[in-house]
């Protein structure tokens, strides 16, 4: 491995196939890390939302209430694409878990 190679492991993290791996957690574990992932995301879409929107109605309004609808628009744009991932999150998860069968019943004696 040269030295480009753990600069490059360094900055850009672990590798997206090692993250992309199932992993062997259960599935309420899972859960609680998408919801984890929602909540996070839904925060920094909120506040992009609102840099955004205050920024465009600072430059195209001149009404302060017209700046605050500005705000608010850019706000729940940030909010309702958190909420579109979030779903995407979890029905990709629901198709993995009706993918994996169900394990088999102990055999009677």
């Amino acid at each position: 491995m040269c030295i480009r190679d753990r600069y490059q492991r360094r900055v850009r993290g672990p590798s997206l196939s090692a993250m992309s791996r199932p992993t062997d957690m259960s599935s309420s574990l899972q859960i609680a890390e998408h919801w984890d992932t929602c909540i996070e995301q839904s925060l920094k879409n909120f506040g992009y939302g609102i840099a955004a929107g205050g920024a465009f109605g600072m430059v195209a309004f001149r009404h302060p209430m017209a700046r605050v609808a500005a705000l608010a628009v850019g706000a729940g744009f940030g909010v309702g694409y958190a909420v579109a991932d979030t779903q995407h999150q979890f029905d990709s998860h629901k198709q993995v878990v009706k993918s994996v069968p169900a394990p088999a019943p102990p055999a009677e004696e």
